[in-house]
């Protein structure tokens, strides 16, 4: 039997579950939902904050800044946009887009 769904949703709910709601006509012509709840998905996101965070471990020691932090966002969205799915993202790419985007210029006196 085939089915024809006429809408989908998807949510995270607030305990983490992944929620699908599928719309679909039954023999009734009346609509009928099927909830799906999927406990073992969970959600990962990266933020400027992240960038923050990791730029004030990498200048701890430090006595000036390091990285501009007017281009954090930028280097969010192309760490976003450029990452390997195959790979993923971890604190190592948000240092490289640290070290690639967000550097200060050193001007030599």
């Amino acid at each position: 039997m085939v089915t024809r769904i006429t809408h989908a949703w998807v949510k995270i709910s607030e305990e983490g579950k992944l929620l699908i709601s599928l719309e679909c006509p039954d023999n009734t012509a009346e609509y009928s939902r099927v909830k799906l709840e999927s406990p073992l998905v969970n959600t990962m996101g990266w933020s400027v904050e992240d960038f923050e965070h990791r730029a004030e471990e990498l200048e701890q020691y430090m006595t000036e800044t390091l990285y501009d932090r007017d281009k954090f966002e930028e280097a969010l969205h192309c760490m976003i946009d450029n990452h390997d799915a195959s790979l993923g993202i971890n604190w190592d790419t948000v240092d490289y887009w640290l070290s690639y985007l967000c550097i200060k210029d050193v001007k030599e006196e």
